[in-house]
């Protein structure tokens, strides 16, 4: 009997030397499992190894941190705590070796990190009224047609008047000068933030007077056209009309757009300084 006790002593002190925990391994163990309080950001750097991979994270938040500096306080935060996500994430999926990838892909990604700020920043300064980028382009696009238009209905009101020399031509080519004048000072008035809605206004009229006047210019002094208008004329008068009604509720509507609300210009003032939403209806109460 003594002899079990015996063999079977060693057996116990090392089952209770394999049970009993290594004090280095439990830290390790218990820093690994509970969730750090400082962020993914502080969880990824404390965990990656020395050599490379804190490096590259601190270049790439650097770099976050600098074209978001600027920006409203909850978008920067945001964009920061995306970032520090991905990073963690990256981590866990590449390992020791992630340093570099997530290098090239913070250069990778520089210009659509210049991108998204420049939408941002044109998104949050942007003054009531304001469309998105692409309708403003379309609208001084459709005004460049316009002024086109009407150095076109011009060209050919002066053929037409020094070809009959009828008071017809004479009424074409002064309705041609006054349209083209209001389109011209139309385009020059949708370009100052302020002046939009008498600019498309203005547009508006000269759309009509170019539309509805200066086509009869252009088809009495084009044979093609005059073909076309003696041929068909309920065809021609029907394009006439659409077209200067498309023309006149465009830039109707871009001036309806653009109308300021009341208030409008100082608080989007205080927007373009990005002032907190509490700020701005503090000073209006």
């Amino acid at each position: 009997m003594s002899g079990g006790v015996t063999a079977s002593a060693p057996d116990g002190a090392a089952g209770a030397r394999a049970s009993t925990p290594d004090p280095v391994s439990a830290r390790r163990h218990a820093n690994a499992s509970a969730p750090d309080p400082a962020g993914p950001t502080a969880a990824v750097v404390r965990l990656a190894p020395r050599c490379e991979l804190p490096r590259a994270e601190r270049f790439v938040m650097a770099w976050c941190r600098w074209y978001t500096a600027d920006l409203p306080g909850p978008v920067a935060t945001e964009r920061r705590a995306e970032l520090a996500s991905d990073l963690h994430e990256h981590r866990v999926d590449a390992g020791a070796s992630a340093g570099r990838a997530i290098v090239g892909r913070a250069l990778h990604g520089m210009p659509a990190d210049l991108a998204w700020r420049l939408r941002t920043l044109r998104r949050e300064s942007a003054e009531p009224g304001t469309l998105p980028i692409a309708m403003p382009a379309a609208t001084h696009l459709v005004t460049a047609l316009l002024l086109a238009w009407g150095v076109t209905v011009i060209v050919h009101a002066l053929r037409a008047a020094g070809a009959t020399g009828a008071s017809a031509a004479s009424e074409m080519l002064g309705a041609g000068i006054v349209g083209f004048a209001l389109a011209s000072i139309g385009a020059i008035l949708t370009l100052a933030p302020g002046r939009r809605t008498l600019g498309a206004f203005a547009l508006a009229s000269a759309a009509y007077i170019l539309l509805r006047h200066g086509m009869y210019a252009v088809f009495a002094a084009s044979t093609t056209m005059t073909d076309f208008y003696v041929s068909q004329p309920a065809q021609a008068i029907l394009v006439n009309r659409v077209l200067t009604v498309a023309g006149v509720l465009y830039f109707v509507a871009m001036a309806v757009w653009w109308a300021p609300e009341p208030g409008a210009r100082h608080s989007g003032a205080r927007r373009r300084g990005f002032a907190p939403a509490s700020t701005v209806e503090q000073e209006h109460v």
